[in-house]
């Protein structure tokens, strides 16, 4: 039986290598960026509830909008590292509500 011999092919698995190694590279540095603003989503998200809880709480203690605003921009902004806290203050029901949104640029790494 005769061997027949393909001269023509010779480096193509070179070439497929490299385009997975390239998609791999790829698939990798799209899971670090999206876990990376996951990671920040979470901690803006903690930083809002940690200002929502201090403000609630100058609620309950009677302080006025001033130091309810301060407090919760404290906690948001200076104690978790939001680089912006909006702070609001409402009424739902005849009580007294805060609302507390954080905010951050996220620098992704590709």
């Amino acid at each position: 039986m005769e061997k027949i011999r393909l001269n023509g092919e010779a480096g193509q698995v070179l070439v497929h290598v490299a385009l997975l190694v390239g998609g791999l590279f790829a698939m990798l540095a799209l899971a670090l960026d999206v876990g990376h603003f996951y990671g920040e989503r979470r901690r803006m998200q903690n930083a809002a509830d940690a200002g929502a809880l201090a403000g609630a709480r100058e609620l309950c203690e009677g302080s006025g909008n001033a130091t309810i605003v301060a407090a919760a921009t404290d906690y948001a902004v200076n104690r978790n590292g939001a680089q912006v806290a909006t702070v609001s203050l409402g009424s739902l029901n005849g009580t007294g509500t805060v609302e507390v949104t954080a905010r951050e640029n996220v620098v992704l790494f590709l």
